[in-house]
């Protein structure tokens, strides 16, 4: 994700992989529910994405996009945030 955001707006998006049991104990609402999840697909990831038929999702949503297709079309909406700090994070 980081990668196509850094092609598409040009700036380089960093990424910062943070264990579950560290994102566990951030400061915000869900954090619990959160890490679970993110331990989750890390610790079963086939299982999750197997799960998922990319065919069949095409087939109940012919409007399906790409990350890249989707960051393109919301280039201008999203554009104005993707700049200093943030980008660099």
């Amino acid at each position: 994700m980081a990668a196509a955001f850094t092609k598409t707006f040009g700036v380089d998006i960093g990424y910062n992989a943070i264990p579950a049991s560290e994102y566990r104990k951030l400061d915000f609402p869900g954090t619990e529910d959160l890490g679970n999840m993110f331990q989750f697909k890390n610790e079963f990831e086939d299982d999750f994405c197997k799960a998922r038929d990319v065919k069949f999702t095409k087939e109940l949503n012919p409007q399906l996009m790409t990350l890249e297709t989707w960051l393109s079309k919301n280039k201008g909406k999203l554009e104005p945030m993707i700049s200093g700090e943030a980008a660099t994070a």
